[in-house]
């Protein structure tokens, strides 16, 4: 431990508050196991870490907080799954790191290693007509209120009609409303066939109280027994009448179906905490009304990366640790084909949404 103190010398009639007093804790870096024959990695991680480097992954990782696999051949790795495993499940990290030796160049298909990672060796893209998304949107009396100029429930609409714009037309969509109670103002079916669907939403009203509970059961009974993935939009200011406990209940009941929510918080008083808890809950994402834009890039139509050498990033989701504050300009001039597994959350992706970061 360090003492610091700092004292301001002036003739000040009050020269009690004129002493400032800090407590500096230092600790040893983490002990880190590099497995990698790339000296610039070397680099990148030496400041930070107690740093051991080898070419070939060993069998002792006792000392080791984390282990950093870079760009090794699932031949080479896995014999080592068990105790990789066993290592994991203690607490301890795993960051695997991809390249020409690796996923789908390293023969992690199917491959026993592949079973600690996040993702499956396969070629990514948005599967038509496997998709299922339901709306679920706030009307309750509170999103009355005034905001940017406008109501809640007018920015709430606007945003809803701007992802539907944006999601694929072959995609099964869905929308609930909801205050107190829920109501079902379209029904799941691709969404080609909602022709109406941006009329309705114009025409609603605010009234009543607030059951965000109510609203997301309604879409989990909608999704829970059709086939490919189900997924949630909440869109709201996460102002429950009856607190969080019951919302996050049921939470916790669609993520064991596999429904993820996505959450969109409207409103300068939302209760962004408890927003992004719903959508962690779940493995998803919450956004700020200007970020709705990825919608696009989760649902929109699929597309295809082509003769790009180019690959600019995406950050996902903004809340999650890793990419909170994170500032993302760095590009990438080429990546390994990847499908996340129902129980990861991406965070980074290319432009056009094929994963580069998955963790879980």
């Amino acid at each position: 431990y360090h003492k610091i103190s700092a004292r301001l010398v002036d003739s000040d009639y009050f020269n009690q508050n004129n002493v400032f007093y800090k407590t500096v804790k230092v600790v040893p870096k983490p002990k880190v196991l590099l497995v990698s024959s790339n000296s610039e990695l070397k680099q990148l991680f030496g400041p930070l870490y107690d740093l051991d480097l080898v070419n070939n992954i060993t069998y002792d990782y006792g000392p080791y907080t984390a282990i950093i696999i870079d760009d090794v051949p699932a031949e080479e790795l896995n014999d080592k799954t068990d105790l990789l495993a066993d290592y994991i499940t203690e607490g301890n990290g795993m960051f695997v790191v991809g390249g020409k030796n690796s996923y789908d160049f390293g023969d992690y298909n199917n491959s026993r290693f592949e079973q600690l990672l996040p993702v499956f060796v396969a070629k990514a893209g948005k599967q038509r007509g496997d998709v299922n998304i339901v709306f679920v949107l706030d009307i309750s009396l509170s999103t009355g209120e005034g905001f940017g100029g406008y109501t809640k429930v007018d920015v709430e609409k606007a945003l809803a009609i701007g992802m539907l714009n944006n999601i694929s037309l072959s995609h099964n969509v869905g929308f609930v409303v909801f205050n107190t109670l829920s109501y079902v103002i379209a029904e799941l079916k691709p969404l080609s066939e909602h022709t109406i669907l941006n009329n309705r939403i114009s025409a609603l009203n605010f009234f009543s109280g607030t059951k965000i509970d109510n609203g997301l059961l309604a879409a989990i009974d909608m999704l829970q027994n059709v086939g490919g993935s189900k997924n949630i939009i909440l869109i709201s200011d996460g102002r429950n009448n009856l607190g969080t406990s019951p919302v996050l209940e049921v939470a916790n009941y669609a993520s064991s179906l596999g429904i993820r929510i996505y959450t969109v918080g409207v409103g300068g008083d939302t209760f962004v905490e408890f927003m992004q808890e719903i959508a962690d809950t779940t493995n998803a994402a919450y956004f700020q009304p200007d970020t709705t834009q990825q919608i696009k890039i989760i649902f929109g139509d699929t597309e295809v990366s082509g003769d790009k050498r180019v690959f600019p990033l995406n950050v996902i989701d903004n809340n999650h640790f890793i990419t909170h504050g994170l500032d993302l300009t760095a590009k990438l001039y080429g990546f390994n084909q990847v499908v996340p597994k129902n129980s990861a959350k991406m965070i980074v992706t290319t432009d056009v949404g094929d994963p580069i970061v998955g963790v879980w």
